[in-house]
C-alpha cells in the first residue's frame, strides 16, 4: 500500500501533459526539461536519502516521502507558471527519492532470505499497480476538473496515508520485537552487532555494484525517456481524447505489473548476483 500511494501522485504527470502543455503554451524542449527537473532530481536524491535512512530510520523516512509528495503534490495543482511547475517538480524529486533506498531494504530486512525476492516482487505491484491506475484515475478527474484537479483530490488521502503508515508499521515493529534481526533492518536506528558487540558491516562489492548502476540507469533511460512523451505524440499525431492516452499510458505498466513477482519467485528459485 505504500509503494501505491508513493506512485499514485508522480503517476499522473505523463498522462497529464498535454493539458498542462497546453496551459503554459510548451514546447517540446521545455516539457523534456520539466520532466528533467523531476527526474534527475529524484534519482540525485537517493544519495543523500540512503544516508539519512541509517540515521532518521526508515519508517519516519518513508513517512516524510509519501506525506512529501502528497503536500507537493497539492501545491502543483496550485501551480501559475511554468517556472512556478519546474520548481515544485525538483521539490517532489527532492522528497519522493527517500522511498525505494528506504523500503527496498526494510523489506529485505523483514523477510526470510531464500523469500526475499518474491517479497520484493510483491512490492513491486504497489508501484506498478499505481501505475497502472494512476493514468486512468488522472484523466476521468481531468475530464471533470482539469489537469489540477487530480492532483488536488489524490495528494489529501495521500498525505493521510503517510502518516497512517507511521503509526501502522511502528505497531509492528512493537509487535515484532522479540525478533532482534527484523527491528534492526527496520527499526530506526539500531544496527546488527556481533556478539562483542561491534557493528556487522558487508563490505561494498564495487565490481557488482558499478555495472548494476550503469545498466539500471541505461535501460531506464531508453525505457522511460520515449514512454514520457507517448501523451504528445498520441495527442500530436494521432489526436487522441484525453481518455485515450491515460489507457495507453495505463497499458505500459501492465508488462512490469505481471513481471515483477515472477521476477521475484525466479530469484528465489534460482538465486541472485553472487
Amino acid at each position: 500500500m505504500a509503494h501505491f500511494a508513493y506512485h499514485l501522485m508522480g503517476g499522473q504527470l505523463s498522462p497529464l501533459l498535454p493539458s498542462i502543455r497546453k496551459e503554459f503554451g510548451l514546447d517540446y524542449t521545455q516539457t523534456g526539461f520539466m520532466l528533467a527537473a523531476l527526474n534527475l532530481t529524484m534519482g540525485l536524491a537517493n544519495l543523500p536519502a540512503g544516508w539519512l535512512a541509517d540515521r532518521v530510520g526508515r519508517r519516519l523516512l518513508i513517512t516524510i516521502t509519501i506525506s512529501g509528495v502528497g503536500l507537493v503534490g497539492l501545491l502543483i495543482g496550485f501551480a501559475q507558471s511554468y517556472w512556478m511547475m519546474v520548481a515544485l517538480l525538483v521539490m517532489f524529486g527532492a522528497v519522493g527519492g527517500g522511498y525505494h533506498v528506504s523500503a527496498s531494504p526494510l523489506i529485505a530486512a523483514s523477510t526470510e532470505p531464500k523469500k526475499q525476492g518474491s517479497a520484493l516482487g510483491l512490492h513491486m505491484i504497489g508501484g506498478t499497480g499505481s501505475l497502472l491506475i494512476a493514468p486512468l484515475a488522472a484523466v476521468s478527474i481531468a475530464a471533470v476538473w482539469g489537469w489540477r484537479g487530480p492532483y488536488v483530490a489524490l495528494s489529501i488521502p495521500i498525505i493521510i496515508f503517510g502518516l497512517v503508515f507511521y503509526v501502522l508499521l511502528g505497531r509492528r515493529l512493537g509487535a515484532t520485537k522479540k525478533n532482534e534481526t527484523v527491528i534492526a533492518g527496520v527499526g530506526e536506528t539500531e544496527r546488527l552487532t556481533n556478539s562483542d558487540g561491534e557493528p556487522i558491516t558487508t563490505p561494498t562489492r564495487w565490481r557488482v555494484l558499478v555495472p548494476f548502476v550503469v545498466l539500471s540507469v541505461l535501460s531506464g533511460a531508453l525505457l522511460w525517456t520515449p514512454v514520457a512523451f507517448l501523451p504528445l505524440f498520441l495527442v500530436d499525431k494521432f489526436g487522441a481524447s484525453q481518455i485515450a492516452v491515460g489507457v495507453f499510458v495505463s497499458i505500459v505498466s501492465l508488462g512490469g505489473f505481471l513481471s515483477g513477482p515472477f521476477g521475484g519467485y525466479l530469484s528465489d528459485r534460482f538465486g541472485q548476483v553472487k
